[in-house]
C-alpha cells in the first residue's frame, strides 16, 4: 500500500496517450496508481485507429476508460494528414464496424494537398493476389521509386512469407524484412 501510495502522490497528472492500443493489464495498473478521488488523467486515443488488438489491446478501451473515470470526451475531427478523399473512403469502411467509440467525420487541413488515389482489387486466389503485389513492387521501381519508399505491411510474418517466392522472381527486387512475431 506505501508503494502505491508513493507513485501515485508522484505521479499527479498521468497522460495516456495511444490508449486504444492497451491492454487490460496497462489499463487495470493505472486503474491502480489512480484509485483516490478525482484523479487527474487524460486519455488520447482513437478508436478507428485500434491496431493491437492481436496483442491483446481491446476495440473497448475508451468507452471503458470513459465509464470508468466518467471522462468528458473531446471529439478531434480536424486531419493534416491525408486528403479528403483517403477521409472519406476511411470513413465509409470503418462506419461499418460494430461497437465504435463515436462516429467522426474527420476533415483535411492539409496545406499541401496531394492527389490520391484509391484501388480496390479482388482476386480469385491467392496466386493472383500475390502475383498483383509483386509485378506492382515492379512497375513502382522500374518507374523510379526508390525500394527503400516501398514496404509491404502484415501484421504477422506468416501472411507474408508466401509472397517472397513472387517477389523473387522479379530479378530488381530486393527483399529485406524485420520479424516481429
Amino acid at each position: 500500500a506505501g508503494f502505491k501510495a508513493s507513485l501515485a502522490e508522484r505521479y499527479q497528472f498521468i497522460l495516456l496517450d495511444e490508449f486504444q492500443d492497451t491492454n487490460p493489464s496497462q489499463f487495470a495498473i493505472i486503474k491502480e496508481l489512480t484509485d483516490y478521488e478525482k484523479p487527474l488523467v487524460i486519455a488520447v486515443g482513437d478508436d478507428d485507429q485500434a491496431i493491437y488488438e492481436f496483442q491483446g489491446a481491446l476495440s473497448t478501451n475508451l468507452s471503458d476508460f470513459q465509464s470508468h473515470y466518467e471522462a468528458n470526451v473531446i471529439t478531434l475531427t480536424e486531419n493534416y494528414r491525408s486528403t479528403q478523399e483517403i477521409l472519406d473512403f476511411s470513413h465509409h469502411i470503418i462506419e461499418q464496424a460494430p461497437d465504435r467509440f463515436a462516429d467522426k467525420e474527420l476533415i483535411a487541413h492539409n496545406e499541401n494537398p496531394t492527389t490520391s488515389q484509391i484501388f480496390r482489387h479482388e482476386f480469385l486466389s491467392s496466386d493472383m493476389e500475390y502475383g498483383f503485389i509483386a509485378d506492382e513492387i515492379e512497375k513502382l521501381i522500374k518507374s523510379g521509386v526508390s525500394q527503400d519508399e516501398i514496404a509491404v505491411i502484415s501484421y504477422k510474418t506468416k501472411y507474408f512469407m508466401p509472397l517472397l517466392p513472387y517477389l523473387k522472381t522479379k530479378s530488381n527486387i530486393n527483399i529485406a524484412y524485420e520479424k516481429r512475431d
